[in-house]
């Protein structure tokens, strides 16, 4: 019996040493064979020492890697803007649909090493200021990606940009800190803050935050836009994802 009890030991020890602490490593323990869909991971406190408690994930398998997503809108079925600090914290919606895997779980997962951030965006037709902009389709990239923890007030850092030509909409924000109301605090105009709503990195205003009000009807004047370039620009699809850096 004494066997059996240290044989069953050594083989958890085994299995507890190939849990996956991201979407990319159970790629590589798959040999690429996964399809896109939601998965359990096991990511490592900061410091290292044991895995975490097991973590629900959604993880896209695209062009031979397998990504984490972080957060994800697509038809305005979960509300990002009406949440608290706590909410952001730990995240809400669904894994299948719109979701935000939470600002814990993000530096947590960001602690274990060099990430990168891919960020796929869907624009809907629209006309501002009586100019018309088509749709569009875009992705940004950052080479790195890694965010602190809640005593930092989840301080983001970004890397060198990779995507799009054009659309490095975050440039300012490197080092910003997360605020579940970006602009409420009156250090920009009250236009800012219509446009904003939703808890997100911000150090400037003219920027695109993909957790703001989700517009169905672009014809409507977009009073809680998720984007103020030049124009004012609503999307009906934004993926945020990560992959360690190989």
């Amino acid at each position: 019996m004494e066997q059996l009890r240290t044989s069953l030991s050594a083989i958890g020890t085994r299995l507890d040493s190939i849990r996956a602490k991201d979407c990319g490593k159970i790629y590589r323990i798959s040999k690429g064979s996964m399809d896109s869909g939601i998965y359990t991971i096991y990511p490592r406190a900061s410091g290292g020492g044991n895995n975490s408690a097991p973590l629900r994930v959604f993880c896209r398998v695209e062009a031979g890697r397998a990504w984490t997503v972080i957060q994800r809108r697509q038809d305005g079925s979960v509300d990002f803007y009406n949440r608290t600090w706590e909410d952001y914290s730990r995240g809400f919606g669904n894994l299948t649909g719109e979701f935000w895997l939470g600002n814990d779980n993000i530096h947590l997962l960001t602690s274990q090493g060099r990430y990168k951030l891919d960020v796929d965006l869907r624009r809907f037709a629209n006309c501002f200021r009586k100019k018309c902009h088509p749709a569009a389709e875009f992705y940004m990239q950052y080479d790195i990606f890694l965010v602190e923890n809640a005593q930092a007030m989840y301080k983001l850092h970004l890397g060198n940009y990779t995507g799009t030509k054009g659309q490095n909409w975050w440039r300012g924000q490197n080092t910003a800190i997360f605020r579940n109301k970006p602009c409420s605090e009156g250090s920009h105009s009250r236009s800012c803050y219509l446009f904003k709503m939703g808890g997100f990195w911000v150090h400037r205003c003219d920027t695109l935050n993909p957790n703001g009000y989700y517009y169905h009807n672009v014809t409507d004047c977009p009073k809680k836009s998720q984007w103020k370039p030049p124009g004012i620009f609503t999307f009906r699809y934004i993926e945020m994802r990560i992959s360690k850096t190989e």
